[in-house]
């Protein structure tokens, strides 16, 4: 099975960045028909607003399940569960009479869509090694932020035609027509499982190797996993408290044109895959993911410093400031959920380890939606960005006490991992 993956890899280095694609166009569809939905179903900002919060939780929630199981099944076929029900999410979205119906099916969606990132890291572990998997993750994560400026997009172009119901319509074809490619493209693949690992090691390994190879609780604070996992709630809270409020500080602020206002929602994205394009190339040069991570927290301190002193002066200094700081917590988003999971590919839970992650950078998520709205109303934007000084102060505290441990571990993941000859044959050439 490990030389099918490896014949079909360069195909799947096209395929998988297309499943994350996918993910964006069917997660952020009904965002972006947001203020249409408003309008054409007669409702509130706050009850249909009620889907995105609830599918916020829900994936947030969900990873921790999908991790879990993205390492005891086999993860195409988690994937492929993932990619038909929420085309099928979208394509209810279309009949559906009342807001009411919307707001329970969107939350389905949210739990649909955890089977996707998670079984996707774990299969590009299984079939990349060495810098090949850095380069492929990298492309996974931008090409997730090039579905979100696509379904903008879409939704700019056929709202102006059509109901905001065509956009579901498009978006479930196009995900379920892919959903068909990628079973046909998977369907002969037997990957093996956390299981059936476990039974292999244990007739050949000493009861010293099976506690080195074994994951445990005691083995993510000796890495120093534990303050990592407080980063990755502060990064979650820096980026989607930028995405969520960024437009309405703008609009606040320098009363502009709904028209600007969806310009500034596209820059946003833009400027994400920026920061990730730039994180892969810094980790590259680091060889170590906290080193990274102090660059792009410390770098977002001193942007953070300067949006606070030069608030609301000039329209577009404050976009690229915001912009900045959203690309650099997008590419510490990579780290911790792209680069850091595979240091735990000899337990064989990196789905687990990604799913975890991926979890607390949602708590981030969902903290951000209701404590920037605090912070805004209660004390003005100059506290709320002067908030964010003090995340990154926190977070690059948090690296620092977990660094020594984190780097301890990472030297213990790297003499035990064998090189492969492709990747060593890769790296000569480089």
């Amino acid at each position: 099975m490990e030389q099918l993956l490896q014949k079909r890899a360069p195909y799947f280095r096209f395929l998988f960045p297309a499943v994350y694609f996918i993910s964006y166009l069917s997660r952020y569809s009904y965002a972006a028909v947001l203020l249409s939905i408003i309008t054409e179903m007669n409702t509130t900002k706050s009850v249909a607003g009620l889907a995105v919060t609830g599918a916020f939780i829900s994936y947030g929630a969900g990873q921790l399940l999908s991790g879990y199981m993205g390492d005891r099944f086999q993860p195409q076929r988690l994937i492929l569960i993932g990619l038909v029900g929420t085309g099928l999410c979208n394509l209810s979205m279309v009949f559906l009479p009342n807001i009411v119906l919307m707001n329970i099916v969107w939350i389905f969606n949210g739990l649909f869509q955890t089977f996707l990132w998670p079984p996707l890291v774990r299969l590009t572990d299984d079939t990349y090694k060495g810098k090949t998997y850095g380069r492929v993750i990298t492309v996974i994560t931008q090409s997730g932020i090039a579905g979100q400026i696509a379904v903008i997009l879409l939704a700019a172009l056929l709202v102006n035609y059509f109901s905001f119901r065509s956009l579901f319509l498009t978006v479930a074809c196009i995900t379920l027509a892919f959903a068909l490619l990628w079973f046909l493209s998977t369907k002969d693949l037997s990957l093996p499982t956390l299981k059936s690992r476990a039974v292999t090691k244990e007739d050949s390994a000493t009861e010293t190797e099976k506690r080195r190879t074994r994951l445990s609780m005691r083995v993510l604070i000796s890495a120093g996993m534990l303050t990592v996992f407080l980063c990755a709630i502060i990064a979650g809270a820096l980026r989607d408290g930028i995405s969520t409020w960024m437009p309405t500080y703008i609009k606040e602020n320098f009363e502009i044109r709904e028209s600007l206002s969806i310009l500034t929602s596209i820059a946003l994205p833009l400027f994400g895959i920026l920061g990730i394009g730039v994180s892969s190339r810094i980790i590259g040069l680091f060889k170590n993911e906290l080193y990274a991570g102090f660059l792009f927290f410390g770098t977002a301190l001193g942007l953070s410093a300067i949006l606070t002193i030069f608030l609301s002066k000039l329209i577009f200094l404050d976009i690229i400031l915001m912009g900045l700081i959203s690309a650099c917590s997008h590419g510490i988003n990579l780290i911790i959920t792209g680069v850091m999971p595979r240091r735990f590919s000899r337990f064989g839970q990196v789905s687990t380890i990604s799913g975890i992650l991926n979890a607390t950078i949602y708590i981030g998520s969902a903290l951000s939606t209701y404590g920037v709205a605090l912070l805004a109303e209660n004390f003005g934007w100059k506290v709320t960005f002067g908030s964010w000084m003090v995340m990154c102060v926190l977070s690059i505290v948090c690296l620092l006490v977990s660094l020594r441990s984190y780097v301890r571990f990472c030297r213990e993941e790297e003499s035990q991992t064998q090189k492969t000859p492709s990747d060593n044959a890769e790296e000569v050439k480089e």
